[in-house]
């Protein structure tokens, strides 16, 4: 299931915090939910975030996350979304 990747994919974003990848986003279309692990390897999950920031790693960037909440819940209707497929939507 679904459900059963995210603790892979989890895994995946610390290993990259830990080899040096300052900032990085996991978004979960289906709860509409993001991961965002820090440097410091922190993990703050949002609920629902209209937007995340680029922080201090993209000053100035943000990244609008109602076209992947939208695609996601058109995507139910249509056929079974996958985490890598979100990836185009981004």
């Amino acid at each position: 299931s679904k459900s059963d990747r995210l603790p892979i994919l989890q895994k995946k974003m610390r290993e990259y915090i830990e080899n040096g990848v300052r900032l990085g986003w996991l978004i979960d279309p289906d709860k509409k939910r993001v991961h965002i692990y820090r440097a410091d390897k922190t993990v703050e999950v949002l609920e629902n975030p209209a937007k995340v920031s680029g922080e201090d790693v993209l000053p100035g960037f943000e990244l609008d996350l109602s076209e992947i909440w939208w695609g996601a819940y058109v995507a139910k209707f249509i056929s079974d979304i996958d985490f890598v497929q979100l990836k185009c939507f981004c």
